[in-house]
């Protein structure tokens, strides 16, 4: 079994077998993999990217990794890990590429797979425009895989309208937020950040980090109606600039006088799957609170022709967005 490729030829092991480097490398990566309560708004992506794995200065003991439910490993399947542990390794990337290829699903999917060196499992992320996309998907990615990762199909549905306003905010010169560009294990389309699941009469409560860079953050709500509805800026929520990466919420009490929230909005019908969206800018985008509820599609055209204003005013201009995920449901 060569270094550098993690494999030469089929192996048939667990992965306790493996060498100490590749637990070492495995250690590494599990230390490296918690991930902040709230959600990122990442800085755009580097123009080549950078991956985060280091490897340590001595090794771990193999043992450690326990993953006695996988089953014997191929070279697939260490190939699979490869992509992973050494994504600047030629058998890293020519399997990310391949993955990648066979994540892509048509109209408006956006699919990734995070693997958990913890359990060795691959999980899939992101949202289908409906169930008939899951069967080939899940196929050409098992064909990719091997035989000894389990594989977790997280993928939720996302259905219209909201398919169409993703295809709008990618068309507004403003960068999606990029992890998989600093984070060595994901691959794939770049999806919701977060999930969040509410029932009818909880509070909508939404977590966020700011970017690295001191930035204006606006957050709107796309329901399944088609309309928007507009949190940050609110008459109840002005707009405000954060500085490099500080956390804050929407919906929770102030954390310092313990406050009740300044914005408070109930789930009630109808219910579905909705999209927020967050935005990040270091110039203001626009500052007067729109409409509280209006059409999607005349705000984003508006907010398309703000984005290209203040960039062409402001060369210094920075800026991102990113969505999550909201469904919600009866009881």
């Amino acid at each position: 079994m060569q270094a550098e490729g993690l494999i030469s030829q089929p192996v048939t092991s667990t992965p306790q077998a493996l060498s100490t480097q590749v637990a070492a490398e495995l250690g590494e990566l599990l230390l490296n993999t918690k991930k902040p309560a709230s959600v990122p708004i990442h800085a755009a992506a580097p123009p080549h990217p950078q991956y985060s794995a280091q490897k340590p200065a001595a090794p771990l003991v193999a043992a450690a990794f326990d993953w006695s439910g996988a089953p014997s490993f191929d070279a697939s399947s260490l190939n699979t890990v490869a992509a992973f542990l050494r994504p600047d390794s030629s058998t890293g990337r020519n399997m990310r590429d391949a993955l990648a290829a066979a994540l892509k699903a048509p109209n408006c999917a956006r699919v990734q797979t995070a693997f958990d060196p913890d359990t060795g499992a691959l999980e899939l992320r992101g949202h289908l425009r409906d169930e008939a996309q899951r069967a080939p998907l899940l196929s050409a990615l098992s064909n990719q895989l091997g035989a000894g990762l389990p594989l977790q199909d997280q993928l939720l549905i996302l259905p219209p309208p909201q398919c169409a306003i993703l295809t709008s905010l990618d068309q507004l010169d403003l960068p999606q937020s990029e992890e998989q560009f600093t984070d060595p294990m994901l691959v794939g389309d770049q999806s919701q950040v977060k999930t969040y699941n509410f029932v009818a009469g909880q509070r909508l409560i939404v977590d966020l980090e700011a970017p690295d860079y001191p930035a204006f953050v606006y957050l709107d709500y796309f329901d399944a109606n088609g309309d928007v509805i507009h949190l940050v800026p609110s008459a109840q929520r002005p707009l405000k600039a954060y500085d490099p990466a500080a956390v804050f919420s929407i919906g929770r009490p102030d954390p310092e006088t313990g406050a009740p929230p300044a914005l408070v909005l109930e789930i009630a019908p109808p219910f579905g799957q909705d999209i927020a969206v967050a935005y990040a800018a270091s110039h203001p985008l626009y500052e007067e609170p729109r409409p509280f509820v209006e059409p999607a599609a005349a705000y984003l055209t508006f907010l398309q022709d703000r984005i290209a204003q203040v960039r062409s005013s402001h060369g210094d201009f920075r800026g991102e967005w990113a969505y999550l995920f909201v469904a919600t449901r009866k009881k």
